[in-house]
């Protein structure tokens, strides 16, 4: 029996977008930009990177998430699954 599935590579830029917007909206005091295809998130708090880790998780943005390192000011939001190089 063989399946087909589709995997992704990074966040399309329009979902990038409306995570950036979803953040700054929050007022969580962190930064969100978009770096190639992934949004970096960095903060000097880490329950605030936390927090809008659980953000993001919660909303449906038609993307399964993994769960980003956390170091110490930043944490990338990868989509599953990532391919690193």
């Amino acid at each position: 029996m063989r399946q087909r599935i589709t995997l992704q590579d990074g966040i399309p830029m329009e979902k990038a977008k409306e995570i950036v917007r979803l953040v700054k909206d929050s007022k969580i005091r962190v930064q969100a930009s978009i770096q190639e295809k992934q949004v970096r998130v960095s903060g000097k708090n880490r329950d605030d990177l936390q927090a809008v880790i659980a953000l993001v998780k919660s909303k449906d943005l038609g993307i399964a998430f993994n769960s980003p390192t956390i170091a110490r000011t930043s944490s990338p939001l990868n989509p599953i699954p990532s391919s690193r190089s």
